[in-house]
């Protein structure tokens, strides 16, 4: 599934961005993107990093836990990989998470961009 997006937005200071639905957000680990409400939508934490081969060609696979309104989902991984660009989808209900994209900051901190958004 290609999806457009508008460009990201850093998370806030309080670690839990509240967004529209097709917002893009870069979030650091323990950070959640919440679309479009906490209690109507859903929450995507940034929790772990479980392999990033970028550096040999390969793919980075992040964990996000995820929350449909007040109802907890568990874990997820997101896997950003050439050759499986849908490794990066996880349908949640009537939502989507993906990610976007992957980088390191200055600081050497692992920054995941994250959507909630309606195919």
């Amino acid at each position: 599934m290609e999806v457009e997006f508008a460009e990201a937005i850093d998370f806030d200071e309080t670690g839990r961005t509240t967004v529209p639905l097709s917002q893009p957000v870069r979030l650091k680990l323990e950070q959640a993107v919440i679309g479009p409400s906490p209690g109507s939508g859903a929450t995507a934490t940034f929790t772990d990093v479980i392999e990033d081969s970028r550096a040999e060609g390969g793919k980075v696979t992040i964990r996000v836990n995820i929350r449909l309104a007040f109802c907890k989902q568990g874990g997820s991984d997101l896997t950003l990989d050439p050759s499986d660009p849908d490794a990066a989808l996880r349908k949640m209900g009537r939502l989507w998470v993906d990610l976007v994209e992957f980088q390191t900051d200055a600081a050497g901190s692992s920054v995941a961009t994250i959507v909630i958004f309606l195919p």
